[in-house]
């Protein structure tokens, strides 16, 4: 089942309010650590929370087609929407993201796509 946004930014925020405790501990107890260790922790739980921001997007853009019906760009008539959903990875500057996508199909032209790419 496909959550919906609210549910998502709720997933989102925690995430990231976990992040924040961790790097400024609510009781004030800093570990000793140099400079350059906590850039490192910052970049890299930066760099999930971005992860998670693109995992987010691409999912909902793939649900936000299957619900239309689209036009075959070669004889411009309505497609038929396959049933099922194809999950493909995709390397992003953050990491290869999974995401799923509808696929539609012009029976008449022999024409296959994703409308979201």
């Amino acid at each position: 089942m496909k959550k919906e946004q609210k549910d998502l930014r709720l997933e989102f925020l925690e995430m990231a309010s976990k992040m924040f405790d961790a790097m400024l501990p609510p009781d004030g107890s800093f570990p000793d650590t140099t400079i350059n260790e906590i850039e490192d922790r910052v970049v890299t739980e930066g760099k999930e929370l971005e992860w998670k921001l693109m995992e987010y997007r691409l999912e909902s853009e793939g649900e936000a087609s299957s619900a239309e019906s689209p036009i075959c760009p070669k004889c411009g008539k309505p497609m038929r929407g396959v049933e099922t959903e194809v999950r493909r990875g995709l390397e992003t500057t953050v990491g290869e993201v999974d995401y799923g996508r509808t696929y539609c199909a012009c029976d008449r032209c022999e024409v296959a796509f994703s409308p979201h790419g």
